[in-house]
């Protein structure tokens, strides 16, 4: 992980094609890839119409809500630790990209070594 401006970044492998930097996000209840990145994941067909699934509301951290477009991630990979069929939300194109509780959740625990700067995934 590479920290900036006080908020952690990991390299994210989507379906073994595109590589992005995510904030990691405890306070997302999906990973969240914004409208903009989501498009180009579609025209490079990195996801495909079967990945879209239905749109649901979120609760956002100034208690408004929000209705997104979700699609699953057929693979995600964050260093040597992959997953299947993660959850993710589209915001509007002015949000960042965030690692949040979708993935996070999968695993029995996670925490971040502040000293190395490591995501650990058990």
């Amino acid at each position: 992980m590479e920290e900036q401006g006080g908020t952690f970044i990991v390299q994210i492998l989507i379906n073994n094609a595109v590589k992005l930097s995510f904030v990691v996000d405890s306070g997302a209840e999906d990973v969240s890839i914004p409208e903009d990145v989501f498009k180009t994941l579609l025209r490079t067909k990195t996801i495909s119409d079967v990945d879209i699934l239905s749109p649901k509301f979120f609760q956002l951290a100034d208690c408004s809500t929000s209705f997104e477009k979700t699609f699953r991630i057929r693979i995600l990979r964050v260093g040597d630790r992959e997953l299947e069929n993660v959850t993710a939300s589209v915001p509007p194109e002015t949000a960042s990209l965030l690692l949040g509780q979708s993935f996070l959740t999968r695993f029995k625990s996670w925490s971040i070594d502040n000293e190395r700067h490591v995501l650990l995934l058990n």
